[in-house]
C-alpha cells in the first residue's frame, strides 16, 4: 500500500514539475527541451535500433521501421509490441530508458504544441 502512495505521489510530482516548466519563462527553457529532444532521440534509436534488428533482422526495412517509430514517439504512439521479445527489453532498465525516451519526446512535442498556441 505504501508503494503505492509513494508511487503516486513520484508521478504527480514528476507531471506538475513538467508542466510547471512548460508554462514558465526561464531562460533555461530551451536548454531543458533540447536536452529533452536529444535524450529522446537517443534512447529511440538505442531502443528501437536495437529491438528491430534482434526481432526482425538486420534488414533495410528494419531500419525504416525504427525510423518510424521514433518519429512516432513525438506523436505519443509507442511500439513497444514490436520489439517486446528483444532479450533486453524484458529488463526494467530498458524498460525504463523506453518509456523515458517516450516521455520526452512527448514532452518536446507538448513544449511546441504550447509555444504554437500561445
Amino acid at each position: 500500500m505504501l508503494s503505492s502512495v509513494l508511487m503516486i505521489a513520484a508521478v504527480l510530482l514528476c507531471f506538475m514539475l513538467a508542466v510547471l516548466n512548460l508554462a514558465s519563462e526561464n531562460r533555461f527553457k530551451q536548454w531543458i527541451i533540447q536536452g529533452a529532444a536529444v535524450l529522446a532521440v537517443l534512447t529511440g534509436a538505442v531502443c528501437y535500433g536495437y529491438g528491430y534488428a534482434v526481432c526482425h533482422g538486420m534488414r533495410l526495412s528494419s531500419l525504416v521501421r525504427a525510423l518510424l517509430a521514433m518519429c512516432r514517439m513525438f506523436a505519443g504512439v509507442n511500439d513497444l509490441e514490436s520489439i517486446a521479445s528483444a532479450p533486453l527489453m524484458a529488463r526494467p532498465w530498458m524498460q525504463t530508458l523506453f518509456w523515458a525516451g517516450h516521455f520526452m519526446a512527448f514532452y518536446v512535442t507538448a513544449s511546441a504544441a504550447i509555444a504554437t498556441l500561445g
